[in-house]
């Protein structure tokens, strides 16, 4: 009973290091897809979400939503992975991973419900959600290097990675929001969604490489 619980955990840490391998990638291609087909689109001026509506929106909308939902794949395999030298933070950390994907997919499902919904609803629904998604992110990423204080040389240069990007994207996000109303919107925009992809990219590749290793095992209480 034991191996065949061992053996699910691995299947779960694979599953999930190919969906953080996967989602970002196909987000991007998905992204640039759409843009093709949009005439007139500006990679520089115009937001992201401005594909979710308008001439071939479906394509974007289910694009938030399979990002959404493969980010929640690896929210659970990093319960699967994570050392739980300071198992609060870890658990805080996969739980925050699991919101933004969520928050990624109410983006994506409102815009697709956008001729259903009151008008403004499905934007401002859209709007916050989004950012939640964009927060969210960043705070998994402090709270997983948090996590890791403790945790074995392993995982050191993933530790450093998830601090460094997290700071990044406080910075990139600041950034989007001071000019989100201006000629360069599109741009800080795509800077500050770059910093998440990578962060799951990477993510993703940590999973990848440590499927073999031994499951990780509850350790002592997280200090204060």
């Amino acid at each position: 009973m034991e191996r065949r619980s061992e053996t699910g955990e691995r299947g779960l840490r694979r599953a999930s290091a190919w969906a953080g391998i996967v989602a970002p990638i196909l987000f991007v291609a998905l992204v640039a897809v759409e843009s093709l087909l949009r005439p007139g689109y500006s990679q520089i001026a115009d937001w992201v979400s401005y594909l979710g509506y308008g001439p071939n929106a479906a394509l974007q909308d289910l694009n938030f939503l399979l990002f959404g939902s493969l980010s929640i794949v690896v929210a659970i395999g990093l319960g699967a992975a994570l050392p739980r030298t300071r198992a609060a933070s870890a658990q805080r950390a996969e739980r925050l991973v699991a919101v933004s994907g969520v928050a990624v997919m109410i983006a994506g499902g409102s815009l697709l419900l956008v001729d259903a919904l009151p008008a403004g609803v499905a934007f401002v629904t859209h709007t916050v959600a989004s950012f939640v998604a964009f927060g969210a992110f960043l705070v998994a990423m402090s709270v997983m290097a948090r996590s890791l204080k403790d945790a074995d040389a392993a995982w050191g240069r993933y530790r450093r990675f998830s601090r460094w990007s997290a700071w990044i994207g406080a910075v990139l996000l600041a950034t989007f929001v001071a000019t989100m109303f201006g000629p360069y919107a599109g741009l800080t925009e795509r800077m500050l969604i770059a910093t998440l992809l990578i962060w799951i990219e990477g993510t993703g590749w940590k999973l990848h490489s440590g499927v073999s290793r031994p499951l990780p095992r509850t350790e002592a209480p997280e200090a204060a």
